[in-house]
C-alpha cells in the first residue's frame, strides 16, 4: 500500500480516537451527574457508552500506530491475540448495545409502552447480561482454539480471519468459519434488527406526521406539530443510515474474502476498515445524543456552569422623567395629598358682645 494512504488511514484512527473519547465522555459524565436522566436512561446506554469509549482508547489508537509504524506494536503474536480480543468484544458489544436501546425505543414509540417500562430496573439486567456473555465468548473463541487472530497489512488491524493474500489457502482449510461467525451473527444480525427497528419507528413518525396528535406527561397535555414528526422520521433514518455507511463495507468485504476465497484490493479493505473505525466516534451524537432527553440533560448542565447575569429579587429601576412630567406628577401628588387628607376643623371661638340689656 502507498505511504500516503497509511498516513491518511493513521490521522483519520487518531482523529476517531478522540472524537470517541470526547463523545463518550460526555454522555457518561450526562449519565452521572444527571439524576433525571439517570433515572430514564437504562444500563444499556451505559454499555453502549463503555464500549464506544474503550474503542476510542484501545484499539484506535493501536490502528493508528500500526498504520504510522507500518507494522503491529509490541512482541507480535501475544499483542495481536490481545488487539483481536479486545477488538472482538468492544465492537460487538456496542453493536449489540445498539440493538437493545433500538428495540427499547420501537417499544416506547409502536408498543404503547410507557417510557423506559421495557428496560428499566431490574429488567435491563437479564439483557445485558446476555450481551456481554455472548460477546465475551465470541472474543474468546480464538483463544480456546477455534479460529484465529491474525494481523492485516491492509487494514492494519488483528482481527477474525487471515491476510488477504492467504484466503484461498484459508478457504481450503475450512478457517473461515470463526471470520463468517463473527461477520454475519456478531455483526450483521444485530446491524440489521437495528435498521429494520428503526425504518418501523421512522414509517410510524411519517404517519403520524400527516395529522397532528396530543402528547401527554403527568403535568398536562400538549399538541405536537406535524413537523416534529417529520423531522424524528429524517433523524431515525440517518442515524440508520451512518450505520451501515459504517459496517456495511466491512461485513461485504469480509464475507467475500472468506467465502470466495479472492483477495480485494488493499485499497478496498482499508476504505472499509476506516470506515469501520468512525462508528465509536459517531455513535455517541447520532444515538445518544439525538435523543430529546440527552438534548435536555445537556442543556441542564449548560445552565449550571453558565454564570448568571441577573440577580434573583432585584426589580429595575425606571429612567428619569423630564423636569414638566415632574412637575406634574408632584402637583397631582399634592393635590391628592390635600383631597384624601384634609385638616383637622376647630371649633369656632366663643361669641362675645358689649350690648346690655335695659334694666
Amino acid at each position: 500500500m502507498e505511504a500516503w494512504a497509511s498516513g491518511v488511514f493513521g490521522a483519520l484512527a487518531a482523529l476517531n480516537s478522540a472524537a470517541s473519547v470526547a463523545g463518550n465522555l460526555l454522555v457518561l459524565l450526562l449519565l452521572l451527574l444527571d439524576r433525571e436522566l439517570r433515572a430514564e436512561a437504562s444500563a444499556l446506554s451505559l454499555s453502549l457508552a463503555l464500549s464506544d469509549l474503550g474503542l476510542g482508547l484501545s484499539v484506535l489508537p493501536l490502528a493508528a500506530h500500526s498504520s504510522l509504524a507500518g507494522g503491529p506494536a509490541g512482541p507480535g503474536p501475544p499483542l495481536c491475540q490481545a488487539a483481536g480480543f479486545l477488538s472482538v468484544l468492544l465492537q460487538t458489544a456496542s453493536l449489540h448495545s445498539l440493538a437493545w436501546l433500538t428495540l427499547g425505543r420501537y417499544s416506547q414509540l409502536c408498543l404503547a409502552l410507557g417510557s423506559g417500562r421495557l428496560w428499566a430496573g431490574r429488567r435491563t439486567l437479564g439483557p445485558l447480561l446476555l450481551l456481554w456473555a455472548f460477546c465475551l465468548l465470541t472474543a474468546a473463541l480464538p483463544l480456546l482454539g477455534v479460529g484465529r487472530y491474525a494481523y492485516s497489512r491492509s487494514t492494519f488491524l488483528c482481527g477474525p480471519g487471515v491476510e488477504a493474500e492467504a484466503a484461498e489457502a484459508a478457504v481450503a482449510a475450512g478457517g473461515w468459519g470463526f471470520s463468517l461467525y463473527v461477520l454475519l451473527v456478531g455483526a450483521l444480525l444485530p446491524l440489521g434488527a437495528v435498521c429494520a427497528l428503526q425504518a418501523c419507528m421512522a414509517a410510524t413518525a411519517r404517519r403520524q406526521a400527516r395529522r397532528g396528535t396530543f402528547a401527554c406527561n403527568r403535568d398536562h397535555c400538549f399538541y405536537v406539530p406535524a413537523s416534529s414528526y417529520s423531522r424524528t422520521a429524517g433523524l431515525l433514518l440517518a442515524t440508520s443510515g451512518c450505520v451501515l455507511v459504517c459496517w456495511l463495507p466491512y461485513i461485504c468485504v469480509g464475507v467475500y474474502q472468506a467465502v470466495g476465497g479472492r483477495a480485494v484490493p488493499a485499497e478496498v479493505s482499508c476504505l472499509s476498515a476506516g470506515l469501520l473505525l468512525c462508528c465509536p466516534s459517531l455513535n455517541p451524537w447520532s444515538f445518544s445524543m439525538s435523543h430529546t432527553s440527552y438534548r435536555a440533560a445537556l442543556r441542564r448542565a449548560v445552565a449550571r456552569v453558565t454564570p448568571v447575569f441577573y440577580r434573583s429579587g432585584k426589580t429595575p429601576q425606571s429612567p428619569p422623567q423630564s423636569s414638566a412630567h415632574s412637575t406634574t406628577d408632584l402637583a397631582n401628588h399634592s393635590r391628592a395629598a390635600i383631597t384624601l387628607h384634609p385638616p383637622p376643623l376647630t371649633p369656632p371661638p366663643p361669641v362675645t358682645s358689649d350690648l346690655r340689656l335695659p334694666g
